[in-house]
């Protein structure tokens, strides 16, 4: 299911890990600026989350850190944090990438 709502995209998906059922709600922020302050409330109550940035774009990249920041001052807990470079496929269009060493590198300084 796909709900789009002021920038943001919504979506659940039930799958099952270690013989039992859950259910994932999935806010996909995408960097939005309209957003804003209320990207608090998107982080309340996470139990994880994935920062992706687009190889294909280094100014994405360049935002991690920040992003990550922001997520861990809103959480009420330590959650795990998955890192995803996005788009390898597109890598050989050309233009300003990120490379693997670099999302390795930032990996290895943010854990």
């Amino acid at each position: 299911m796909l709900i789009r709502l002021l920038g943001v995209d919504f979506f659940t998906k039930e799958i099952k890990v270690g013989g039992r059922q859950v259910r994932l709600l999935i806010w996909d922020l995408a960097g939005e600026t309209l957003v804003g302050a209320a990207r608090s409330y998107f982080y309340s109550g996470a139990s994880g989350a994935f920062v992706a940035y687009d190889v294909t774009r280094k100014e994405t990249f360049n935002n991690v850190t920040s992003w990550i920041k922001e997520l861990l001052r809103f959480v009420k807990a330590k959650v795990p944090v998955v890192l995803v470079g996005n788009k390898v496929d597109l890598r050989k269009q050309g233009g300003g990438h990120v490379s693997m060493e670099e999302g390795l590198t930032l990996k290895e300084e943010l854990e």
